[in-house]
């Protein structure tokens, strides 16, 4: 389309020369060499509509690619953000997974301790149950303050607790009632055991 926009001015310049030497030459002045001035004269104000318009479509496509470019920064921008935040949320996935993995270790390690089966509920022959049964019987048939008096002074805790199991919840409750609050207390801890 260039070369047309070029060789067409050229060859109409040409003619218009040439018809403009001949008609000086022979003095005449033809219709073709007016058809001629009349089409570079058109041709004239065509290049400078077409150059308009080029210049134009030119500073549109100037004032979009500045716009083009203002956005690619801001997508840079916005893209190293991104990345930074990418990252960022990694470094804390991989310290939770630690973290995670450092609690699952240290539970490994902690061993809890066997809770201590408490002295009634360990199995006993038909022979020590009997004795138990013996036992509560003779602190059942006591006024409950000396039962506690001779508890307390014969027994550790577990055995007292053995013995009150033994004996009818109705009694054992006054035995209890008797013993001073703390020890009542540690008795009633140990027949809670599960």
């Amino acid at each position: 389309m260039k070369i047309l926009l070029i060789a067409i001015p050229i060859l109409l310049v040409g003619g218009f020369v040439f018809a403009v030497i001949t008609r000086d030459i022979f003095g005449i002045r033809t219709k073709t060499c007016d058809l001629l001035v009349d089409a570079v004269i058109w041709l004239d104000d065509e290049h400078a509509l077409v150059q308009a318009t080029l210049k134009q479509r030119t500073e549109t496509l100037d004032a979009r690619e500045s716009n083009l470019e203002e956005r690619s920064g801001r997508v840079s921008t916005r893209e190293s953000d991104v990345s930074a935040r990418e990252a960022e949320a990694n470094a804390r996935s991989a310290a939770l997974d630690k973290r995670e993995q450092d609690l699952a270790e240290s539970q490994k390690q902690i061993q809890v301790p066997p809770t201590p089966i408490p002295r009634y509920r360990e199995p006993m022959s038909q022979q020590d149950k009997d004795d138990m049964d013996s036992l509560s019987r003779i602190y059942t048939n006591m006024a409950p303050e000396d039962a506690v008096d001779i508890l307390i002074r014969l027994y550790v805790p577990e055995d007292v607790a053995a013995i009150l199991y033994y004996m009818s919840e109705r009694n054992a409750a006054s035995i209890m009632a008797a013993m001073p609050p703390d020890y009542a207390a540690k008795i009633t801890e140990i027949l809670l055991y599960d």
